[in-house]
């Protein structure tokens, strides 16, 4: 099962039309994901139960933070550790009044 953040937008996207949903649904996903950086699926509820299911059942959420660092600029670096063990780093850089 491949984990949410291990894959590309046109991935996601292309899940999605293959099992006609939505293609706004997309973007609801990713704000949930990226702008609110929330990974419980069952807390994004923007998207209804049934999608929410059906993605759970579908990809894996699971990471724990490992690490965090906040520059002085503002600027956000996350180690994730991977239910698996893998690592993914992330990096959330401050714009203004957007991320």
């Amino acid at each position: 099962m491949n984990h949410i953040l291990g894959l590309l937008p046109a991935e996601i996207s292309k899940y999605f039309a293959e099992n006609k949903i939505a293609k706004y649904r997309v973007s609801q996903l990713f704000e949930w994901l990226y702008d609110k950086m929330e990974m419980n699926h069952q807390k994004m509820s923007s998207l209804p139960e049934n999608l929410r299911q059906a993605l759970a059942e579908n990809f894996s959420f699971d990471l724990q933070q490992f690490k965090a660092f906040t520059s002085k600029d503002g600027t956000r670096k996350f180690l994730l550790e991977l239910f698996d063990g893998n690592k993914i780093e992330m990096v959330l850089i401050p714009n203004g009044d957007k991320n």
